[in-house]
C-alpha cells in the first residue's frame, strides 16, 4: 500500500511539473530575428523569427527585443508588454489583414511599441486593413512608428476607457482616416506629440464621440486628406504649434503656448 501511495504522488509531482512547464517557460525579455526559428525558446542566442512566436514565450509585462532588420509578421496582442526594435528596421508587413490587434485583458494593461514600421502595401490589389487596431480598453504608446499604406491608420475602438500616445512618429499614405476613433460607447483619451499625419485619402483624423479627445502638440498634417471630422462632439485640443491642412470650424480648442 505505502509502495502504491508513493507511486501515486511521484506521478502527480510529474504532471504538475509538466503542466507548470509552458508558464515557467515564458522569460521577461525575449528575441526575434530574420534567421531566427519560431520553434526556439526566443531566447538571445537561440531567437524566434516572428512576434507572434515570441509573444507566447514572453511573460505579461515583458519585452520583445529585435535583433536585426526584418520582417517580423502581424501580430495579436493580449497581455502587456513592450516591443522594441530600436537600431534596425524592423518591418511588419501585411496583405489583407491587419498590422497590429490589441485586445487587452485589463484596463491598466499598457502596450509599448518602439522603432517599428507597419507597413499596409495599399498600392497593391490587396492592401493592409489597419495598421494597428485597438479593440479594448487599455494604454497603447508609439514611440518613433510608422504606419504607411492601410486602409486606416489606427483604430480605437472599445467600450471602455482608452488611452493613446503618439510621439516622433508617422501615418502616411491611409486610404480613409490616419486615426479613427469612434468608440461612442466607452471614453478615449489621444495624444500626438512631435509626429507627422500625411496623405489621408478622406482625413487625417476621425473622432466620434463627446466622451473622445485628442490633444496635439508640434505636429504636422499635410498632403492629402482633409484635417478633421468631427462628429457628435468629438473634440480636439491643439497647443498652437501645429501645422493644419484645414482646421475645422468647431470641435477645436486652440491653447495658447506660454
Amino acid at each position: 500500500m505505502r509502495k502504491f501511495v508513493m507511486q501515486a504522488i511521484a506521478a502527480m509531482v510529474i504532471l504538475l511539473g509538466v503542466a507548470a512547464t509552458p508558464a515557467m517557460a515564458q522569460a521577461t525579455r525575449t528575441w526575434v530575428s530574420g534567421v531566427g526559428d519560431d520553434a526556439n525558446p526566443c531566447s538571445r542566442t537561440a531567437p524566434c523569427k516572428t512576434l507572434a512566436g515570441a509573444i507566447s514565450k514572453t511573460a505579461s509585462g515583458g519585452e520583445i527585443n529585435i535583433l536585426d532588420p526584418a520582417g517580423v509578421g502581424a501580430v495579436t496582442i493580449t497581455k502587456p508588454i513592450t516591443i522594441r526594435g530600436e537600431g534596425v528596421t524592423a518591418s511588419i508587413l501585411v496583405a489583407g489583414t491587419n498590422g497590429i490587434n490589441v485586445n487587452l485583458p485589463n484596463p491598466t494593461d499598457r502596450v509599448v511599441l518602439q522603432d517599428i514600421e507597419i507597413e499596409g502595401l495599399n498600392q497593391i490589389s490587396l492592401p493592409g486593413l489597419t495598421g494597428i487596431n485597438m479593440i479594448s480598453p487599455g494604454i497603447l504608446v508609439l514611440e518613433d512608428v510608422s504606419i504607411r499604406g492601410f486602409t486606416t491608420g489606427i483604430v480605437i475602438n472599445t467600450a471602455g476607457t482608452a488611452e493613446l500616445t503618439i510621439n516622433n512618429s508617422r501615418i502616411i499614405g491611409s486610404t480613409t482616416y490616419a486615426l479613427s476613433i469612434s468608440n461612442v460607447a466607452g471614453r478615449s483619451r489621444a495624444w500626438i506629440t512631435d509626429s507627422l499625419i500625411a496623405n489621408s485619402g478622406l482625413n487625417h483624423i476621425y473622432i466620434n464621440g463627446s466622451t473622445n479627445l485628442l490633444t496635439l502638440g508640434t505636429t504636422t498634417f499635410t498632403g492629402r486628406g482633409s484635417t478633421f471630422l468631427l462628429e457628435n462632439g468629438g473634440r480636439v485640443n491643439s497647443y498652437g504649434n501645429n501645422m493644419f491642412n484645414d482646421p475645422p470650424a468647431s470641435g477645436l480648442t486652440v491653447i495658447p503656448l506660454h
